[in-house]
């Protein structure tokens, strides 16, 4: 496990080939070697090679759990097996988009894990699978919740995440697992920066060999602010030697360096490292093709920036719907509107000098007679309303998304559902829950998983009523 961690995945093979020669009947070998499996699915080479031999070991841990069930000093470590050979076929699932397969496997996976902890309530490597499904089963924006109560799926985000912590602190085989979930929930939806940070440094610390550690370490470095160390990070990362084994790696790692120069306004950087990720995901047969579309978009926005529309429009036209529906709609909105300056400031923290960036542009709008010019001072208003908002100015950035949504003209399909998710949020920190509710249930119509995701964090947060 811990040559695994480090991602020496060929010599883990090597000693779990061992344990299942050495014990065929026991299904731990099988469940170990299975995860080793699923970890090179997602980080290797041949991906469709190691899903096969993943789903395929899963199965054979499985059956040799369910033969185990009858001989009662077994039976505990049967059913936990039991338990995350189906959690784990579900998270290959739900990798996959397999919806259904994953929440019926999930579901089998879960019944067996509370029978480990309703007969042994320190089997503490059990809280693992069932912290992930408490917590995910709350998240999930309400559409895909009416799947989990059809299939009695308890939802609790607290004890989900008490769970996690439970796994990471006491157990066994689940420490790392744990940490990892627990650190990539508070980067990715917690939006705890500081806790994310000290889960992967305790990875880092734990498996130096693992890069996308290192890699997710970087991540929360730059979501505090702490760019330089952000950047030395995920430098060194993609000049390791060993890393250049994992292609997978190297393309996420270039990307985020490209996003960390996009957001501190060095474009010719950013081009450069969103250009490298192009690079080495052309070579990969890994799970990338996300970085096709995205990468083709940040390069023709950076291009923009710069001045040159030509080139911007020439990488946005390669980003394909098949590789990242939404990267897609954004593109094809770029390719009518050129991004403005003001736009390459969103992350900057000179809100002032964002603010009047965009009143600029909004006072060359006005002087227009172009046909889309309305809906150009509509995002204008949108993106002075967010930089009010980001600063504090609630009653400014309320004003700004008033009149956006008082707009006629809006092309952008996304422009009007966050100013009410934003409008919804001045509301809540000016003391008016009641109308950041009507924005907020407003804002939830629109059809896109992350928004609903906030608004669904947002209604939590209010006064019942």
């Amino acid at each position: 496990m811990d040559l695994a961690y480090n991602l020496r995945f060929e010599q883990a093979t090597s000693l779990f080939d061992q344990l299942i020669q050495l014990d065929p009947q026991n299904p731990n070998g099988y469940l170990l070697q299975a995860v080793n499996s699923y970890y090179r699915y997602q980080l290797g080479e041949n991906s469709a090679v190691h899903a096969k031999n993943f789903l395929n070991l899963a199965e054979e841990a499985i059956v040799a759990a369910r033969r185990q069930l009858a001989k009662k000093e077994h039976a505990l470590d049967a059913m936990f097996c039991l338990g995350t050979a189906h959690m784990y076929i579900a998270a290959y699932h739900t990798w996959e988009s397999n919806w259904l397969r994953a929440y019926w496997y999930g579901k089998e996976g879960i019944n067996y894990l509370k029978r480990v902890v309703d007969k042994d309530a320190t089997y503490f490597d059990a809280y693992l699978g069932l912290g992930l499904y408490h917590y995910y089963a709350d998240v999930l924006p309400r559409f895909a919740k009416a799947v989990t109560f059809v299939l009695g799926i308890d939802s609790d985000k607290r004890k989900g995440l008490a769970e996690l912590e439970l796994a990471a602190e006491q157990g066994t085989y689940s420490r790392a697992e744990a940490l990892l979930f627990l650190g990539s929930i508070h980067l990715y939806i917690e939006k705890d920066y500081q806790k994310s940070l000290t889960y992967f440094k305790k990875l880092a610390e734990l498996y130096p060999e693992n890069g996308s550690y290192l890699m997710l370490l970087g991540e929360s470095y730059q979501k505090i602010g702490e760019n330089e160390k952000a950047i030395a990070t995920l430098t060194q990362l993609v000049r390791e030697e060993k890393t250049s084994r994992f292609p997978v790696l190297v393309v996420s790692s270039y990307f985020r360096l490209g996003n960390l120069y996009y957001n501190t306004r060095n474009l010719p950087k950013a081009v450069e490292n969103y250009q490298r990720s192009l690079q080495f995901a052309s070579g990969s047969t890994g799970n990338v093709g996300w970085v096709f579309a995205l990468a083709n978009l940040n390069i023709g926005r950076s291009y923009d920036l710069l001045g040159r529309r030509r080139e911007a429009l020439e990488y946005y036209h390669k980003v394909r719907k098949a590789d990242h529906k939404h990267a897609y709609e954004l593109a094809q909105e770029r390719i009518k509107t050129p991004l403005s300056k003001g736009n390459g400031y969103a992350r900057n923290r000179n809100y002032d000098e964002i603010i009047d960036i965009y009143q600029d542009a909004l006072k060359e709008n006005r002087g227009s007679n172009g046909s889309n010019t309305s809906a150009r001072m509509a995002e204008l208003r949108y993106h002075i309303g967010k930089s009010f908002y980001d600063k504090g100015a609630y009653q400014s950035a309320m004003a700004k998304f008033t009149r956006v949504l008082a707009s006629q003209s809006v092309e952008q399909p996304w422009l009007k559902p966050w100013a009410h998710y934003y409008l919804g949020s001045c509301y809540q920190k000016t003391g008016a829950p009641e109308k950041a509710r009507i924005h907020f249930k407003a804002a939830y119509r629109f059809d896109n998983s992350d928004l609903k995701l906030e608004v669904e964090k947002a209604l939590q947060s209010l006064p019942s009523g």
